[in-house]
């Protein structure tokens, strides 16, 4: 289950991007689009939109192969589509029901949810056994993001994994949304799964309905993000610009803990520096301009 408290967090992309790593890393995937009348995965997948789709299949009036559409190039992936009825309201028993069957046909179901609450929330989460909470690093979409975590805590058994998404590291720094990390973690009251750095390729290549290149970071943190969907563990590196790299760090997640506050290494130095350089509270000095007197600088 994919969920996030608002909309335009990249909640779709990420469904998309994730469900095509864990099609390469050899698991049979289904996609499950949710949002009655508002459904895009046909068009980031390449997928021409047929006559059935999920509410003819809860309906009994499609088979699965029927509504199911393979996507081209990728094997091992397939999607359910979106109602296109805006109207449509979902039943939790018989969605519940539906999943449980096509649990036995695939590896792994992301299911994509709309914002916020509905019928279509109550009956992902009737259906899942784990949450996915997509958010961006500002505290509007955290605090929904909490709402949402809030709400799953009603059902004990299902896990709860945050990825922030849409990170444009030198506009973080600058602007500071968020004194660093642990407070996005904190704030979300889930533990982290992953970081998705801001890339400009990634919508428009998805509005053609083509994979991310093997080169776009968001690619290769998606990659990370399903290696720990399958129990790897993965080392937490963040690809950078040729400075970043520089100061590249390798950190472990073998020693996490379920306590956010133990959460304080996350992937790479960028991040690092946000965890252990909060932002001061007045101008740095530096001793290398001695020779000219001590000259402000702001980091």
């Amino acid at each position: 289950m994919v969920a996030s408290g608002k909309g335009g967090v990249g909640k779709s992309s990420l469904t998309v991007c994730i469900g095509r790593e864990l099609a390469r890393l050899g698991q049979k995937v289904l996609l499950v689009e949710m949002e009655p009348g508002l459904g895009t995965l046909d068009l980031m997948l390449g997928l021409s939109r047929g006559v059935c789709d999920l509410s003819d299949l809860l309906s009994g009036g499609a088979a699965l192969q029927d509504a199911a559409l393979p996507v081209e190039g990728q094997s091992g992936l397939q999607a359910i589509l979106a109602p296109i009825d805006g109207q449509f309201s979902y039943e939790e028993e018989a969605f519940a029901r539906l999943m449980k069957e096509l649990s036995g046909q695939f590896d792994q179901i992301l299911i994509e949810t709309p914002p916020g609450f509905g019928s279509a929330f109550s009956a992902a989460m009737k259906a899942a056994d784990g949450t996915i909470l997509v958010s961006t690093p500002d505290r509007p979409c955290l605090r929904d993001v909490r709402a949402v975590s809030d709400r799953l805590d009603q059902k004990p058994d299902l896990t709860q994994r945050l990825v922030i998404n849409r990170l444009e590291v030198k506009s973080f720094l600058r602007r500071r949304p968020l004194m660093d990390l642990d407070e996005a973690i904190d704030t979300a009251g889930a533990r982290l799964l992953g970081v998705v750095l801001q890339d400009e390729d990634l919508p428009y290549r998805l509005s053609d309905g083509v994979a991310l290149l093997p080169s776009s970071r968001a690619r290769q943190a998606c990659r990370r993000i399903a290696q720990r969907l399958l129990g790897q563990q993965v080392l937490w590196i963040f690809d950078q610009s040729k400075r970043d790299r520089k100061r590249e760090r390798m950190i472990s997640d073998d020693n996490r803990t379920d306590s956010t506050r133990c959460q304080k290494r996350t992937d790479g130095p960028v991040l690092y520096c946000l965890l252990r350089h909060p932002k001061p509270a007045q101008p740095v000095r530096h001793r290398h301009h001695q020779q000219d007197g001590f000259r402000s600088h702001r980091p």
